[in-house]
């Protein structure tokens, strides 16, 4: 099943050979690489991995149905790397599940690194760890869970067997965590060495605060490209400051189409891996061993290079993820490198924490359409005022304009400004729940759309929007 972030979910086939493709051109060189380059991982440390077990689906004739990102269903050879005990992957919800796995990561001083799917992840663990710390180290110096956590009987009997009291640890921890969160991971985990997890287009946002935030002082890499149709690309440059990948052609056959034909076109003109040209940017097109022939799956990307005779690409967005009120389709990376430029220039003391937008349609004909951003900030104990978020407003649309069409319907009066609305604390971890659970996601492979189009997402925007002086 993919995520159904830009679209609904879909479902599609794999077969054990996209797996073992997977292992062969993807896990294998990132093993090399790690190992290559990346200081303390021959150290036999233990590594913190946040990710969930799926509620798996049956067929009538008995297939599974479920998510293709990585999960403990598919990790079992790996799960005795984990600082978790295998008892905690039976947790089937959440954050009951990322409690244990906070507090069993705790425990153990010398993590040697972090790992997610994506950078949401961790940086949802975070602001967990930030809420819980009090409970987590009353657990350690107990040594057993808090009796109210809703876990299975059985399950919290086999956790509690694995726990014992670890006061000198529990009152390490105090100390720090009443210091402050910035750069808590390196001093809580002394031995940490980096962090793995993806942080390029729509994760950008949470790769940008973890460096700012919680995991100041840790290099965070991103190692592969993937998605639910297949494997496309590894990072072979742990240490550049942007995410570049090179595509891989004996896991996928590719195509792709010039983005200015990508959207105009019905059936347009494909160039092979040969045929780009650095500079350009495409929208993908991949036929793989599970039976997908010639499938547009919506990523868009640039090709900044060549390694040997094969591109390297940087993700740009996916189509479904643009704004378009009068066909001047906004790309994602576009919108979010503009907000975060106009942001750091306008809220200086504020961190983004998080963001999504709507497209305002005209509803009649003496309206005029433009976008309306909802943000979550932090930092400051004092709420921005209106004053400074319409500052925001209207250095972002400025920022904008960059973009040649969006300024001339600006110049036209077609487009209004930008509209930006600040939404009340934590309003976008309780979205993401409920996205999940409404959507039947996966937190392993769930991403937060960047547009929304759904009304009773809007509506719950609205709904938890705060009241500025």
């Amino acid at each position: 099943m993919t995520s159904g972030t830009s679209g609904q979910p879909k479902m599609l086939p794999t077969v054990k050979k996209g797996r073992s493709l997977f292992f062969t051109y993807g896990l294998l060189p990132l093993f090399h690489i790690l190992f290559t380059n990346m200081d303390g991982i021959n150290n036999l440390q233990k590594k913190l991995k946040f990710f969930y077990t799926p509620r798996w689906r049956q067929t009538p004739s008995g297939i599974s149905i479920g998510p293709n990102s990585s999960s403990p269903t598919n990790s079992q050879a790996e799960l005795s790397f984990h600082s978790t005990p295998a008892a905690a992957f039976d947790i089937l919800s959440e954050p009951e599940a990322l409690y244990v796995y906070l507090l069993f990561g705790l425990r153990d001083k010398k993590l040697g690194y972090l790992e997610a799917n994506f950078a949401s992840l961790i940086y949802t663990a975070f602001v967990s760890l930030e809420s819980n710390w009090k409970d987590l180290l009353t657990d350690l110096r107990n040594g057993y869970i808090k009796p109210d956590l809703n876990i299975d009987s059985s399950v919290r009997k086999r956790l509690n067997s694995e726990l014992s009291p670890f006061p000198d640890r529990a009152n390490e921890l105090q100390t720090e965590f009443e210091r402050g969160f910035l750069g808590i991971a390196k001093k809580i985990w002394p031995y940490m060495n980096f962090i793995l997890c993806v942080d390029s287009g729509s994760f950008q946002v949470y790769g940008d605060l973890l460096r700012k935030t919680y995991c100041k002082g840790l290099h965070i890499y991103s190692p592969i490209y993937a998605a639910t149709e297949g494997f496309i690309g590894i990072n072979l440059w742990p240490f550049s400051p942007d995410s570049h990948y090179l595509m891989i052609p004996k896991v996928l056959f590719y195509e792709f189409i010039p983005i200015e034909k990508s959207l105009s076109c019905e059936q347009p003109d494909t160039l092979l891996l040969h045929e780009v040209t650095e500079g350009e940017v495409y929208e993908m097109v991949i036929s793989n061993c599970s039976g997908l022939y010639r499938y547009r799956f919506g990523d868009v990307v640039k090709v900044v290079g060549f390694h040997n005779q094969s591109p390297i690409v940087e993700f740009m967005y996916r189509q479904g993820q643009f704004l378009n009120v009068r066909g001047e389709k906004t790309s994602e990376k576009l919108f979010y490198e503009a907000f975060h430029d106009s942001f750091n220039m306008v809220m200086v003391g504020y961190s983004l924490l998080d963001y999504c937008c709507v497209e305002q349609l005209p509803q009649s004909g003496e309206e005029t359409p433009r976008y309306i951003v909802f943000m979550e900030v932090g930092s400051k104990e004092v709420t921005p005022s209106v004053s400074l978020v319409n500052q925001l407003a209207e250095e972002l649309d400025k920022q904008l304009q960059s973009s040649y069409i969006y300024k001339s319907f600006r110049d036209k009066g077609s487009i209004a400004q930008v509209k930006v609305h600040l939404v009340k604390p934590m309003t976008f971890s309780k979205f993401r729940r409920t996205l999940i659970l409404s959507e039947k996601a996966t937190p392993n492979q769930f991403k937060v759309p960047r547009v929304i189009r759904k009304s009773e997402a809007i509506d719950f925007m609205h709904q938890n929007l705060v009241i500025q002086p």
